[in-house]
């Protein structure tokens, strides 16, 4: 109450909790036909949990709770259950932009607006070429090393690659090539960032 009245405000958002971490959604086990090896990938969502409290200058008003999630990333791991995800301090920019993005979602409740739009291209091993070309701005080489991991053996690394390849002619303003990657890398594995996109961009 003194900080608003300090502010010369009516009301005050306060964020009362917060929270930013991996968690882990499934493990997929495939089976080498040739050395019957099993090999165990797991996937991981980053979520952004927060507890905002709405007051105005007599008592509080609104408690909410908040959570984000989006597809991270994946790694092969000896055991699903003992599996470690993402270091959270390394990924410190992916933590940021998804808290930001959950804060915007809050913000939106109150004052509507434009929806923010934000897309995380995928990579694991073997994406180092796409991602550098990313990080200079060579979209039309990064889609080339993209289309390149389209035909992999590996289903969730196909997908991966389509979705970018989706993203990529988005960013051209192609949006029919874009839908046409997006189907593909549903075919391949259920990525949850590309129903997400094939639903805002189907017409």
């Amino acid at each position: 109450r003194a900080l608003l009245i300090q502010k010369n405000a009516t009301h005050a958002i306060v964020i009362s909790a917060f929270d930013v971490y991996f968690s882990q959604t499934h493990v997929e086990v495939t089976k080498d036909t040739y050395s019957k090896s099993k090999n165990r990938q797991a996937f991981y969502d980053i979520v952004s949990d927060i507890h905002f409290r709405f007051y105005n200058s007599d008592s509080l008003i609104k408690t909410m709770e908040l959570l984000a999630a989006r597809f991270h990333s994946s790694r092969s791991v000896a055991s699903g259950l003992l599996a470690a995800g993402p270091n959270i301090v390394v990924q410190e920019n992916d933590a940021r932009s998804i808290s930001l993005y959950n804060l915007q979602q809050y913000l939106n409740y109150y004052f509507p607006g434009q929806k923010p739009k934000t897309r995380t291209f995928l990579g694991e091993k073997g994406f180092e070429n796409m991602l550098a070309a990313i990080d200079k701005k060579e979209y039309e080489t990064a889609l080339l090393e993209a289309k390149l991991l389209t035909t992999s053996t590996s289903k969730n690394k196909a997908a991966f690659a389509c979705y970018n390849c989706a993203i990529l002619y988005e960013m051209k303003g192609q949006i029919a090539y874009a839908l046409d990657y997006l189907r593909l890398a549903l075919t391949h594995y259920p990525l949850n960032p590309a129903w997400e996109m094939l639903k805002e961009l189907e017409p």
